[in-house]
Formats: structure tokens, sequence, C-alpha cells
């Protein structure tokens, strides 16, 4: 017997993503794909906010995408585990 053709098609979640000073900040959108709406409480850094978005079940390339459009260093950052600097 033939199962359908009907595939699951993957849907970025929209997260933006801002620098201040040298700390992240970061909200996230609902969408016909998502349904959670939720926003920093203020400025937080990479390791943090990377972590809270992970852990709120955001999809790891979405947060990849985001956190590397708001800041063009991130994966150089990531590489090195740079993201605990001083934000205050």
């Amino acid at each position: 017997m033939e199962q359908s053709g009907a595939k699951c098609e993957y849907q970025p979640v929209p997260i933006r993503v801002w620098m201040r000073d040298k700390a992240y900040e970061a909200e996230v959108l609902p969408s016909a794909f998502n349904e959670v709406s939720w926003h920093s409480d203020g400025p937080m850094t990479g390791t943090d906010l990377l972590r809270q978005l992970l852990d709120l079940g955001f999809h790891q390339q979405d947060v990849v995408d985001a956190m590397a459009d708001a800041d063009p260093t991130f994966l150089e950052k990531l590489n090195r585990g740079d993201f605990n600097a001083d934000h205050s």
C-alpha cells in the first residue's frame, strides 16, 4: 500500500535579536507556525540568550541565524566560547 506524499515542511520562527552595547536582547513573534510570544527581560550574554531560546524549544538553526544577523561576529564568538563578557 502506498503512503501519501505529505511532508512536514520546516518553517523558520521569527526571532528578532539585537545588540545593546556588547549584550543581546531578543523577541519572538507569533506566526502561523508558532504560537509563542517571548521577549528578553533585558540585556543578556550570548550564552544566556542562546540557552534561553533553546530551552524554550526553538530550533537551533533559527536561533543561530537570528543571532548571526544581529552580530556579524557571532559565529566567531560561538567557536571561541566568548559570550560571557560583562555587559553591565
